[in-house]
């Protein structure tokens, strides 16, 4: 070892005691903190965090190093008197070591825990190895791990243990180097102790391989695959492979930027029966879309529950995402600035024998409504237009989704939407500006109804026309209005509805630590609904409506910020609602 010397030695010890009547103003421990004893199962339990305790640790290291070897040894002592009558103790050992090209990680940790009064007593072992050696532009790799885990006071029927032990190695390229690969093998071994006997539970067996490519032609590409067989002794066995390819690109020249994506996946999967209900304005946590919009930001409720039948799927991701400037206009012209970014994803998972024509995306077995679990493509196009131009901001977007849905138990669904859209900004002057944005879209979406579900068929035709003011008399304040013409009407229901409002809004920054930032939207809603037809639940209610929200936020620091938020909203001949939100956040 050329160069080690003698090395460093560091000792530390730690003694922390506390009581059954300590309070912390933040969160002390969790459960978390309780696994390397073996306690995480007890710790779950209620009121365990808030008993008394007493933590006493010793620690020492080693370490020395030279040019090109270096060796760490870690070891450490802990003992814990948690309540009345628990006790435990820890010992673990680590060494970290280089020489002569070769590497290691290895890890040792034991640990105890009995009680007396409350029957407990738990023996938990984790041993880790991990052993590399450089051979040129080769690394083989090795490596073993044993996680185990025991309480003797358990009898019966009931599993009084469990046991993982994984072992495997494999081949890969020096780091460093301009390409990157790696191919690995692992297999491992999931027990249960039952009435004194180890019992084996699953036995997998792991394949991996991927490769990361240097620049080649502007270009970079990124492929990773993995194949996984699971036998259960009495059960089904599994097998899920995985595959990714990532090619991506940058064309100065051409003013282009290209990424395309692929992912495949076989596997089996749980069918889960899902309910979406409508429970009132504001009371729920879900959109109509069954999305999380936030805790009472939404009118629905989402319920999933599990069935008893697995089935095998094959899953396809593909994306692309493209960028590509006009330079052939004239790049430094006035009117040759422009841009168009293109995105299009297609997702599916299906049941069909046919993979080929799945994995080569062929539509009529992505979206056969006997196969499909899910059939999903999204395509949208933006261009941004007169970019040298700082006084204007002109914008046109595509939007096509088209989706067949079979991922639960009820309410199969077909949808389609499109949305074209056009918006543009102008700066009047220095201080003010003019934003004018019109939006069309066109939402077809048919499903099986229920009476458990607010899931309905509705085919939407939208309309939007909006003209909005800003004026900012100084850095601190911003204030702005906005007029806004909406339609909408549903071909299933045949309700027509027209919206007119007119939105002021203020932003002020007071004192540059206090900020105050408010809004108020008046709307006027006409419906047309025939008699006996019930009004799809995402059209506003007919009449006056009235929204509003204020937030007064106290920003001290960086790392610390006080909010307070107030929302008012009334809908037609209904009484006023409030929501009014305290927050605070910390940042460490």
């Amino acid at each position: 070892m050329d160069g080690v010397g003698l090395g460093e030695v560091d000792l530390s010890g730690s003694w922390e005691q506390r009581d059954g009547e300590f309070v912390p103003f933040q969160v002390y421990k969790t459960i978390f903190d309780y696994d390397e004893w073996g306690l995480d199962d007890r710790a779950s339990r209620a009121g365990f965090l808030t008993e008394s305790e007493r933590e006493t640790r010793l620690g020492g290291s080693w370490r020395t190093t030279g040019e090109h070897d270096s060796i760490e040894l870690t070891g450490r002592l802990g003992s814990l008197r948690h309540g009345a009558s628990l006790a435990a103790e820890q010992v673990e050992g680590r060494a970290v070591w280089k020489l002569w090209g070769a590497q290691g990680r290895h890890q040792l940790q034991k640990a105890r825990a009995d009680d007396s009064l409350d029957p407990l007593a738990i023996r938990r072992a984790n041993r880790r190895h991990d052993v590399s050696l450089t051979l040129g532009p080769i690394v083989p790799r090795g490596h073993y791990r044993l996680w185990r885990w025991q309480d003797g006071q358990i009898t019966g029927a009931r599993a009084a243990g469990y046991q993982l032990e994984e072992y495997g190695g494999g081949l890969g390229s020096k780091p460093g180097g301009s390409l990157a690969w790696h191919v690995e093998f692992s297999r491992g071994l999931a027990d249960s102790l039952v009435a004194g006997n180890w019992r084996l539970e699953r036995d997998s067996r792991t394949t991996r391989a991927g490769l990361t490519s240097g620049r080649f032609a502007g270009m970079r590409l990124i492929g990773e695959g993995t194949l996984r067989e699971v036998k259960q002794p009495g059960g089904e066995d599994e097998t899920t492979r995985l595959g990714r390819f990532n090619l991506a690109g940058r064309w100065a020249r051409t003013a282009t930027d290209w990424s395309l994506g692929y992912r495949v996946e076989n596997s089996r999967a749980e069918v889960l029966d899902r309910q979406l209900v409508f429970v009132g304005e504001g009371q729920g946590d879900y959109n109509e879309d069954g999305a999380f919009v936030g805790e009472g930001q939404g009118d629905y409720t989402l319920a999933l529950a599990r069935t008893d039948s697995l089935v095998a799927t094959t899953g396809v991701v593909a994306d692309l995402n493209w960028r590509q400037g006009f330079r052939f206009l004239g790049d430094k012209k006035w009117y040759g600035a422009w841009t168009a970014m293109t995105l299009a994803a297609i997702e599916s998972r299906s049941t069909t024998d046919d993979v080929g024509g799945l994995l080569a995306l062929d539509p009529a077995v992505i979206f056969d409504k006997n196969t499909a679990v899910l059939g999903d493509l999204n395509f949208s196009e933006e261009l941004i237009f007169l970019q040298h131009l700082r006084t204007i901001d002109l914008r046109a977007r595509f939007a096509y989704r088209e989706t067949i849905d079979r991922q639960f138990a009820d309410h199969p669904e077909d949808r389609t939407n499109r949305i074209w859209q056009l918006t543009g900004n102008l700066n009047l002057t220095r201080r003010s500006s003019l934003k004018l944005r019109w939006q069309r879209e066109d939402d077809r979406r048919y499903t099986t109804e229920s009476s458990l579900s607010a899931r309905n068929s509705l085919v939407l035709q939208a309309r939007r026309y909006e003209l909005g003011w800003n004026y900012t008399p100084n850095t601190s304040v911003r204030l702005g209005i906005q007029g806004e013409y909406l339609t909408r009407s549903d071909a299933v229901t045949t309700v027509a509805q027209q919206e007119v409002a007119i939105k002021p809004s203020g932003r002020a920054r007071l004192r540059k630590t206090w900020t105050l930032q408010g809004d108020v939207r008046f709307a006027d809603v006409t419906s047309a609904e025939p008699a006996g037809i019930v009004r799809p639940r995402l059209f506003p209610q007919s009449g006056r409506n009235v929204e509003s929200s204020f937030r007064l936020a106290w920003e001290p620091s960086g790392f610390l910020s006080v909010s307070a938020s107030w929302f008012a909203r009334k809908r037609s001949e209904r009484r006023w609602q409030h929501d009014v939100r305290l927050e605070t956040t910390a940042r460490f």
